[in-house]
């Protein structure tokens, strides 16, 4: 069950990093 819910824990942050990697790439493409 722990390992479980760390695996979960992995999933949700590499989910919410590839989400604030696509705004600051969104974001650097509208200021060039």
């Amino acid at each position: 069950i722990l390992g479980a819910g760390t695996n979960l824990q992995r999933i949700i942050t590499a989910k919410a990093s590839s989400t604030i990697i696509l705004r600051i790439l969104d974001a650097t493409e509208k200021s060039l």
